[in-house]
């Protein structure tokens, strides 16, 4: 049952720019009532089965707790000087922030076994091909007015603070002639970008590892990864060319030379489709998106801002907006979700995750923010040096599975140090829980210490079972007396 939610879970986190319904003005989305049912099926399993919870001696997961408990500690500020609408905002955003924040760890100490991580992935990948298909299709639909060329945003948090009226909300893609970037399901080019970055890992790891990729169908590996690759291609996003270069780059920092031949190979291929795919869009609408690509890149380089719309400068003039904030409540920030009532009404949000960590959590949870991430990142290095030291020392699925982790940690910093703000998000703890799992689990099967822990013990079907066998045998007696 679990694995079962995971998989919807996973599939289902990054559509949100659809609610199911509202509280207030938080609009709740599927995915969010899929992590309430795995909350309810594992408090099952502990309290009534009495399944056991696995601590392993990881220094990311100490630190996650702090982070957690800095969330806590942000609740100073409000509670001591906040007027009620600052009160109200806060606690809103810490029942969300609480409640995702909990579900990672939950995955990190309740973890599930390999196969349940191996169909998230494979599920995230089947879905990535209708996704990015659908974005593709709106690259032509917007330029000849088909249907479904826009996706009407219904979400409510979309509109900002209540601010905006949602249905004046739509997708958000900018028009280059006849050409706006691709968007598919998302609110914005950036996100459907960041989403393939993650597609790209899960294709990529098991070729330059020499392992069996997740897909067992070649033609269906070839179909996802050609239209992941045009459809990132179509977002026209930095996001999309820096994460992309982070887990090249990341590959040449840590693979053997004869498998990185398999990426050169790859590479190759990667470039015939790039160029096919301009010159389509360039027949049809007339612009060449790697012209446009070299004119946003080479702006910013001069330090002209780029292009019309360019969001690099936007969110470097947030960034020090946000750091503004953070020095009028520097040790315990300003409270969760209360940056917009801190920055004189010249932002609603940070941009950046890293210094809204700063501003809403203090340098307490900014510190431990940053910590949490370099230690992801330094074990999951080392845990790959240890399985390359000593060969055999852990499964070859597993190893195929583990090996994602020093990838998507290249994501995570991109989508929280670079490109946006998920300090708030399910974008952030939902990948930080499976990476955490996954971690945990690469170090038990290594022999690593496992601490595990019962909330009682006795489960509860067995004091129940006990109670009502006590009380039919009563019953009996007092019916022979």
């Amino acid at each position: 049952m679990t694995g079962i939610l995971l998989i919807l879970i996973f599939i289902s986190y990054y559509i949100n720019v659809f609610q199911v319904f509202s509280i207030g003005t938080y609009g709740v989305i599927v995915s969010d009532l899929f992590v309430l049912a795995y909350f309810l099926v594992f408090l099952k399993r502990v309290i009534w089965n009495g399944d056991s919870l696995k601590i392993v001696r990881n220094p990311a997961m100490y630190l996650y707790i702090a982070f957690i408990a800095s969330i806590f500690l942000s609740a100073m500020n409000p509670l001591i000087g906040g007027n009620s609408h600052e009160l109200q905002q806060f606690f809103k955003s810490f029942a969300h922030l609480i409640f995702i924040a909990l579900f990672a760890l939950i995955l990190a100490v309740y973890p599930e076994n390999r196969k349940t991580w191996e169909n998230v992935i494979k599920a995230w990948l089947i879905m990535s091909l209708l996704i990015n298909i659908f974005g593709i299709y709106q690259i032509a639909a917007r330029a000849w007015d088909l249907p479904l060329a826009w996706l009407d945003t219904t979400n409510v948090s979309f509109a900002t603070r209540g601010l905006v009226d949602v249905n004046e909300i739509t997708q958000l893609s900018l028009k280059f002639e006849d050409f706006y970037r691709a968007t598919s399901i998302f609110s914005e080019p950036s996100a459907l970008a960041s989403y393939n970055v993650i597609i790209f890992i899960f294709l990529l790891v098991p070729i330059i590892q020499g392992k069996k990729p997740f897909l067992k169908s070649k033609f269906l590996n070839i179909l996802v990864f050609s239209a992941a690759l045009v459809a990132i291609f179509l977002t026209f996003s930095l996001t999309g060319a820096v994460g992309l270069s982070m887990i090249i780059g990341g590959m040449f920092l840590i693979q053997r030379n004869k498998k990185l031949l398999r990426i050169i190979y790859v590479g190759m291929i990667a470039i015939v489709l790039i160029v096919a795919s301009d010159s389509v869009v360039e027949k049809n609408m007339g612009i060449s998106v790697v012209n446009l690509f070299s004119e946003r890149i080479g702006g910013i380089v001069k330090g002209g801002g780029g292009m019309s719309g360019e969001s690099f400068t936007t969110r470097m003039e947030s960034g020090s907006i946000t750091m503004d904030i953070w020095k009028k409540r520097p040790v315990t920030g300003v409270g969760i979700g209360l940056t917009s009532y801190y920055s004189d009404g010249k932002i609603k949000f940070s941009d950046m995750g890293v210094l809204a960590a700063f501003a809403e959590l203090g340098i307490i949870g900014g510190s431990v923010f940053i910590l949490l991430h370099i230690f992801l990142f330094v074990l999951s290095i080392r845990e790959i040096l240890i399985q390359r030291k000593i060969p055999g020392v852990a499964d070859p699925d597993d190893e195929r599975l583990f090996g994602i982790v020093y990838y998507f940690m290249f994501t995570m910093l991109l989508i929280n140090f670079i490109s946006g703000n998920n300090l708030a998000s399910s974008f952030f703890y939902i990948p930080l829980g499976m990476l955490l799992a996954i971690l945990n689990l690469n170090m038990q099967a290594r022999g690593s210490k496992v601490y595990e822990l019962k909330l009682f013990k006795m489960p509860l079907k067995d004091y129940f079972g006990t109670f009502v066998s006590h009380t039919v045998s009563n019953l009996k007696l007092k019916s022979k007396k």
